[in-house]
């Protein structure tokens, strides 16, 4: 799997929330949450004490189920961030 790195998490995702319509946005949230998911699927089993990001990462997925995309990507945003200060950064594509 190619991926890229997030320079700035906080770039691109808030922007896509004013230029896309709903449509895209809910199309950026899944593809966010698919990149996500497939990376802790691989990270977590050899470094456990990343299990803690689970929860904020469930609670995208809920705002997703919820119809709540910009609040999904924001979650999304927000569990990357922490993994890039704790030295794990997420590799997607925004």
């Amino acid at each position: 799997m190619t991926s890229v790195q997030i320079a700035d998490p906080s770039s691109s995702l808030s922007e896509s929330a004013t230029t896309q319509g709903l449509g895209g946005l809910k199309e950026k949230c899944r593809s966010l949450l698919e990149q996500f998911n497939g990376w802790l699927q691989v990270t977590v089993p050899n470094a456990p004490h990343l299990v803690g990001i689970v929860p904020v990462v469930t609670q995208a997925i809920h705002l997703y189920r919820a119809g709540k995309y910009e609040a999904c990507v924001g979650r999304v945003k927000d569990a990357a961030e922490i993994l890039r200060l704790v030295g794990h950064p997420v590799p997607m594509n925004p």
